[in-house]
């Protein structure tokens, strides 16, 4: 009776592998394989994919009097509980925070016109305490983390996304038209919305070649992958979400809050937007 190891490399996501095994000594004595094993490696995650029962929402440029109420705080990040809806803690970020996006034990944060922080992503852990903060090119509005630890930004004034390091390292920039919110799916595909009335969704590999355009709704912002792979689009000025099948066709729209434009999914499948201008999740 004996055991081997045997480290595996270069295999894909969601996909079953079978394997046997045969064995030989110095002498020429040989046993065949008397079996084979088989397993299924996991799917990849998607970014803005919640794995934690809380939410992350980035408050910025809250409507005058709104200040200090449940969801809105200038220039903070809310930590949710997607449970009983309750208020874990503020932490305050760069003034005019934009999106968020969450790695394996951090959270990151686009941060934009401000003069200590301006134009930059801020790295935290999940109890709110800040570890870095990186300047970036141009004026950043959505940000996601890919399976390799990586951090992409959708730069709006630019026309680019960027893809750094998560010691803050710039790897690649590519141009991209109006680029609002930004996500990667199980494959390590770049979703990115792109604000215009006339508004889409542009597909990039992780290459950054263009794998295709779809149709959303008016000036779509936030952007959120489940882990079934299918695609919702917060709509800013249409009031809706529209939710894409992993090759970019419709699946249907929804009518939400006012101004929607953050979406994250949570553990169990549900979908939750923030709504600007009503102020709440």
């Amino acid at each position: 009776v004996g055991c081997f190891y045997k480290g595996l490399t270069n295999m894909s996501p969601g996909v079953k592998y079978y394997f046997s095994a045969s064995a030989s000594n110095s002498a020429g004595t040989s046993w065949p394989a008397g079996g084979s094993l088989n397993f299924t490696t996991p799917t990849i995650i998607p970014s803005n994919y919640v794995s934690t029962p809380y939410i992350w929402i980035a408050n910025y440029n809250c409507p005058l009097g709104l200040v200090g109420t449940i969801i809105c705080d200038n220039y903070t990040l809310k930590k949710l509980n997607t449970l009983n809806g309750s208020i874990s803690g503020t932490y305050t970020v760069g003034r005019v925070s934009g999106d968020n996006s969450i790695d394996v034990g951090n959270v990151w944060v686009t941060n934009s016109t401000d003069g200590t922080t301006n134009n930059s992503v801020t790295k935290l852990d999940l109890s709110g305490r800040t570890l870095d903060t990186y300047q970036i090119q141009g004026l950043p509005t959505d940000v996601a983390v890919d399976i390799s630890g990586n951090v992409w930004m959708a730069n709006s004034t630019e026309n680019t996304v960027t893809n750094i390091t998560p010691s803050g390292s710039v790897l690649t920039t590519y141009t991209v038209t109006n680029p609002s919110g930004i996500a990667i799916d199980g494959s390590g595909n770049i979703w990115v919305t792109n604000k215009t009335d006339d508004g889409t969704v542009t597909k990039l590999d992780s290459n950054g070649n263009l794998i295709g355009t779809y149709p959303a709704g008016k000036n779509p912002t936030g952007i959120a992958i489940s882990a079934s792979g299918n695609v919702w689009v917060a709509n800013s000025t249409e009031n809706t979400v529209t939710k894409l099948s992993s090759s970019g066709s419709t699946i249907g729209t929804y009518t939400v809050g006012a101004r929607p434009y953050g979406v994250a999914i949570d553990t169990l499948g549900n979908v939750w937007i923030t709504n600007y201008n009503d102020n709440t999740v």
